[in-house]
């Protein structure tokens, strides 16, 4: 407790999450991303922090509660996980991260051959996304090996899908082109 201008307040012991961030095979990755925000609406705090060259973050300051912790970093799968902080201890959370692969490709319209620009190609199940750029380039990283499903619905053109679409770690899938074709 302590008393400022007449007003007493009442000081909680912080909480801290710290760790690594690593590949599969223990490997530190530096410059990853840690996020660490509310869990439930009733929980205050938030903060971040980049690992550094041993792939050690740590993140002070956080009122006790649940929080979701999101690491992210370029040639990586985005990692979500959750951990309870508690008040006036450090809680340790250690991740291993999974090399990602990527989709690019071209869209077109069919009947001109030109390209389409700024449409996004979705990937069902997947938060993420890809906007082509002016010359109908697209490009989606992060995503973990797999097969995947990509889309994209407009109201100027047919829905579209391409099924299957093979992912590897550590690589790129080239030409998985779309060609869009009007209502």
């Amino acid at each position: 407790t302590a008393a400022v201008s007449g007003r007493t307040f009442k000081l909680e012991q912080a909480a801290v999450i710290f760790g690594s961030i690593t590949t599969k095979d223990g490997t530190p990755i530096h410059n990853s991303y840690v996020t660490v925000s509310a869990k439930a609406a009733s929980d205050v705090g938030y903060g971040a922090a980049y690992t550094d060259m041993n792939g050690n973050y740590r993140i002070n300051n956080l009122k006790a509660g649940k929080y979701t912790v999101k690491v992210s970093t370029t040639g990586y799968v985005e990692k979500v996980t959750s951990v309870r902080a508690r008040k006036g201890e450090s809680e340790e959370l250690n991740l291993k991260l999974q090399l990602a692969g990527s989709i690019s490709g071209q869209i077109r319209d069919v009947t001109t051959g030109l390209p389409v620009s700024y449409y996004t190609v979705r990937v069902r199940k997947e938060s993420v996304t890809a906007t082509a750029d002016v010359n109908g380039y697209y490009t989606i990283d992060g995503l973990a090996p797999g097969k995947y499903t990509l889309y994209i619905n407009s109201t100027t053109y047919k829905t579209i899908t391409r099924s299957g679409v093979q992912v590897s770690a550590n690589k790129e899938t080239k030409n998985i082109n779309f060609e869009l074709e009007y209502k």
